[in-house]
């Protein structure tokens, strides 16, 4: 078996070396394991240098000092496996030459995910995780502190350029942005431009994925003892050197640094054999095995101390799973015929035959479970995250932050920047209407119909219902007028009836009179209608109620109009007016008036009836509740009707308004008609210029102030003469009025 290493670097490669002998020795030792069988071993140093490396690996199939390609010349036992290299570049190199003949090479450090390949590396196995998994952990570190944008440093050796290439795909699929990714020779030139880089770059998070010597390259260029504030996440090749905390005291610019390792395993004695070892000046290998502890029968000691090792136990578990895999091929061997003896076998065996045992060795190892390769021939993903702290004073150092641009906090979202990556953009807040209730997000949601953004915008609150109620203010004013002015218009229907026979009353058509109180009361009480919570009853009939009352009003006024007019025309015998003088011309012209008002309000109420709704848009976060007339055009062609007999009636009345007669109501009726006029007229733009409950409150206002109007002036100077002035309404004071003269 041979074992390529690099024993010059550091005691941390003494400990790799010694833990190779430390596992030859006790397998060596162990009766159940291989019994008959030595392991003998070559070690090769290599230096880190691919050219050694298959220098290396030409003396081993030489079995010589010299290389002799093609010919095997071994003395002693044959070649079983190669346990080796630490680095992927040159256990690439290794893989290039043993690979044909189908030699097994279990590295101990190499992760380049190519070697996962079969059908390329069939005889290559590692007891150290693939570079994917690394990648993978790297990826979710990233996503728990929140860093999303990192530079990428990698040596321009093959193994980690093509990982870093990887690892940037990899990062950018995760929604992970690169700053820069660079891959640097072993140049004055180059360093110094690749430190330069690192210093002024706005990544706070660097990960480096390089070779021992090309890092000891970049801390000895120009400018890196002036980087500071960076997070160096270090890939596990590189950590295999970094991990040493007496040479981490000269490289500051790592300090709170995280360095990525393979877990622990322990080895029982191990600790104590470095002990020796490292308290003693030897450089002979079988001196360092001897310096191993035994207990009085010679065996390696059981109570020995247990240490956590790393790569270490890396290479004494492939040690040791080169033992199992040789021991079950053995161990079936001897149950096959014609078998003579394990001294014969061997000087058939060939290293090819051990691949399908290593596929399937399993064995129990020191640490917890059992050991096997995967189908790949590695080992599961699984690291250990170290923390670089190297501060003289134990400062204690937040985890820093490293984004293109801060976080976008709740109520705003993000807004991509232009030819920029998709880490770098502006935060901007949400428009009306829209919340973003998380960090960071793509785009902002619509509260629903009901509901309204806060302040903030980070959720939706329900919105605010408003209508005219009768717990307003308002509401209750406009509520208490209208039922006291359809009271004022009652008591006046009263005082009506109770002096109905006085000339005042009988002058001025009975009926009808009674009919326009009656009316303008009802007008009054549909107001009532408009107040409270919209609803369907509600909605459906106020505006029909209003018109029906108020055209039957106006029919009224109309009537009492034409009546003067036709009595004061139809004197003469000969008139053809005389006809129509008399009681059923006002019934007439209210029945007439009213039906054609309430067949609009019919064609309204089928065609496109009111319902109740509610409106989102006028005042922000209210939700006013209102009845849709459903149809505009039907409702101005209401009103408007009311507006051709208001005209209708100020003519007539303005056309006799100088006839002399005492009780002529003309005067009155071209004045409520001028203030019925005005008050509808200025409704229009009030109406139009309000919102919310406010437009119910200027409808109710026109309705009240146009049925005062006609209740004022038609019949407030009448009660003036029932009540006060008795006299003038007497029969004598009537017929003492001078007569028209012709």
């Amino acid at each position: 078996m041979s074992f390529l290493y690099n024993y010059r670097a550091t005691w941390r490669f003494i400990r790799h070396l010694t833990g190779f002998l430390f596992a030859v020795n006790e397998i060596n030792k162990n009766p159940d394991l291989l019994p008959n069988i030595t392991l003998g071993f070559q070690i090769h140093d290599t230096c880190y240098g691919e050219d050694l490396s298959m220098e290396s690996a030409l003396r081993i199939l030489s079995g010589t000092r010299y290389m002799v390609p093609n010919y095997n010349c071994h003395k002693r036992g044959g070649l079983a496996a190669i346990v080796g290299h630490l680095l992927s570049s040159p256990s690439l190199s290794i893989s290039t030459i043993i690979s044909n003949y189908r030699i097994p090479q279990i590295s101990y450090g190499a992760m380049d995910p190519s070697f996962s390949d079969r059908e390329q590396f069939p005889s290559f196995f590692r007891t150290v995780p693939n570079q994917l998994s690394h990648h993978q952990a790297i990826i979710e570190l990233l996503k728990h502190f929140g860093w999303v944008w990192v530079g990428i440093v990698a040596s321009a050796d093959e193994s980690n350029a093509k990982s870093s290439s990887l690892l940037r795909e990899q990062l950018i699929s995760h929604g992970i942005c690169v700053e820069f990714h660079v891959i640097f020779p072993i140049d004055k030139e180059e360093t110094k431009r690749t430190n330069v880089l690192i210093k002024n770059s706005t990544a706070t998070v660097i990960i480096l994925y390089c070779n021992m010597g090309y890092f000891l390259q970049l801390m000895i260029g120009e400018h890196w003892e002036e980087i500071e504030g960076k997070v160096f996440v270090t890939s596990v090749t590189l950590t295999l050197v970094l991990d040493n905390r007496y040479f981490l005291k000269d490289v500051y610019p790592l300090n709170g640094s995280l360095l990525f390792v393979t877990r622990r395993g322990n080895i029982h004695g191990m600790k104590d054999l470095m002990d020796y070892v490292h308290g003693r000046e030897t450089s002979d290998l079988n001196n360092m095995i001897c310096l191993l502890p035994n207990d009085e029968k010679g065996n390696v000691s059981k109570n020995s101390n247990s240490e956590p090792f790393r790569l270490t136990y890396s290479i004494y578990t492939a040690v040791y799973a080169v033992a199992h895999a040789l021991h079950d091929m053995v161990s079936k061997a001897r149950t096959q015929p014609g078998f003579l003896s394990t001294g014969q076998w061997l000087r058939h065996f060939h290293p090819w035959q051990m691949i399908p045992h290593l596929n399937k060795v399993q064995f129990p190892t020191q640490s917890d479970g059992d050991f096997s390769f995967s189908d790949e021939g590695e080992m599961p993903g699984e690291f250990d995250i170290l923390n670089c702290i190297v501060s003289p004073d134990g400062e204690v150092r937040m985890a820093p932050r490293s984004v293109c641009s801060s976080s976008c906090l709740p109520g705003s979202r993000k807004a991509k920047r232009e030819g920029q990556p998709l880490c770098c953009y502006d935060c901007v807040p949400c428009e009306e209407g829209e919340v973003s209730n998380q960090t960071d997000m793509d785009y902002c949601m619509k509260c629903p119909k009901d509901q309204w953004p806060n302040k903030r915008r980070d959720r939706c609150l329900q919105k605010l219902l408003e209508f005219l109620s009768y717990q307003d203010p308002l509401g209750a004013g406009l509520g208490g007028a209208s039922i006291g002015l359809s009271a004022c218009a009652i008591t006046i229907l009263g005082v009506f009836i109770k002096f109905r026979a006085t000339p005042v009353v009988r002058a001025n058509n009975t009926n009808i009179s009674y009919t326009l109180l009656v009316s303008l009361c009802l007008s009054f009480l549909s107001c009532l209608l408009f107040i409270g919570q919209p609803k369907p009853l509600a909605c459906m009939v106020r505006q029909a109620a209003f018109g029906l009352a108020f055209s039957i009003a106006e029919s009224s006024i109309l009537a009492k109009a034409i009546t003067v007019a036709v009595a004061f025309r139809a004197t003469s015998p000969d008139s053809q007016l005389r006809r129509w003088v008399g009681p059923r011309l006002p019934i007439y012209i209210v029945i007439g008036c009213s039906v054609g008002q309430a067949v609009i309000c019919l064609a309204w109420m089928v065609l496109s009836p009111p319902f109740p709704d509610y409106d989102i848009q006028s005042e922000k976060g209210k939700m006013i509740l209102i009845c849709n007339e459903g149809s505009a055009i039907l409702l101005y062609v209401e009103i408007s009707y009311l507006g051709i007999l208001a005209l209708l009636s100020f003519t007539v009345a303005f056309l006799v308004r100088n006839l002399p007669d005492r009780f002529n109501e003309a005067k009155y009726i071209t004045f409520s008609m001028l203030v019925f006029l005005s008050v509808w007229v200025s409704f229009i733009p009030s109406y139009l210029s309000t919102k919310g409950k406010y437009m119910v409150a200027v409808e109710i206002f026109a309705i009240l102030g146009s049925s005062t109007g006609l209740l004022a002036c038609i019949f407030i100077p009448k009660m003036c003469l029932i009540l006060l002035k008795r006299g003038l309404s007497s029969k004598v004071h009537v017929f003492s009025y001078p007569k028209l003269q012709n």
